[in-house]
């Protein structure tokens, strides 16, 4: 072997955006049209518990079916118990504070995240989102192989490159299939010229004659994921006696 890189807890999610922007509640559609639903104050139901079992003020309230809410369920209970309200702009708000409620309060104001598959690269619907996955695994691999690999002298050219993936096999209860991580080799292989000095002159077959997928080393722990990649020279008689890699 001529050398090889340890590359702990790979990425497998990619930042496409720095923040989620918060969504509001809204009694209007994307085309400003009131959405249907009507509440009669002078209704006898109303002095029935709004909660309880017999009474469900959804569905005497709102048109339908189907019965479409302007917001969740529980939500359109404290609009009716006069809790919250509509505001002058139509958007759900806090009575007493006049607060607006955010309907993905999960995810506002964190950033989003895409997993990253070969499939999800390969069906990426813009060259641009492509890229930023591309990207975002050639930046992961730099710091390593600057610290870890040293120019391959030419004369040990052409070389095998075997990637080993440490990894889970039934992460969250999903299996995977190897050959869909093909994008981890990929980059990795283009970083290598990339680089400053560079690891090699390029990835043509002219330095890699040996393009092998993953080989699985299974292990319990997500957290030791890591890839190995080793380098070996390949010195097979159908390389050594081959003029192409002799002139």
């Amino acid at each position: 072997m001529i050398q090889f890189i340890t590359i702990p807890k790979y990425i497998t999610k990619v930042q496409t955006s720095p923040e989620i922007q918060p969504i509001y509640y809204s009694k209007y559609d994307s085309k400003g049209i009131s959405k249907t639903w009507t509440y009669d104050n002078d209704d006898d139901s109303n002095n029935r518990d709004l909660g309880g079992d017999k009474y469900d003020p959804i569905r005497e309230n709102f048109s339908g079916p189907p019965y479409e809410l302007p917001a969740p369920k529980t939500k359109i209970l404290k609009l009716l118990k006069g809790n919250l309200e509509w505001n002058k702009q139509g958007y759900l708000a806090d009575k007493e504070s006049g607060e607006r409620l955010i309907a993905n309060s999960r995810r506002a104001g964190k950033p989003s995240y895409d997993p990253i598959s070969g499939n999800r690269i390969i069906s990426a619907n813009s060259t641009g989102r492509q890229a930023k996955y591309k990207n975002a695994i050639k930046d992961f691999y730099r710091p390593f192989i600057k610290d870890q690999l040293e120019p391959i002298d030419r004369d040990l050219f052409p070389v095998r490159l075997e990637m080993y993936m440490h990894t889970v096999v039934n992460r969250n209860g999903n299996l995977f299939d190897l050959s869909n991580l093909w994008f981890y080799r990929k980059y990795f292989e283009d970083v290598l010229f990339e680089v400053d000095p560079p690891i090699i002159p390029d990835d043509n077959v002219k330095f890699i004659t040996d393009h092998r997928g993953p080989t699985l080393i299974p292990i319990d722990d997500w957290e030791d994921r890591e890839i190995k990649f080793e380098f070996h020279q390949d010195n097979r008689d159908e390389i050594d006696n081959h003029e192409f890699w002799n002139s």
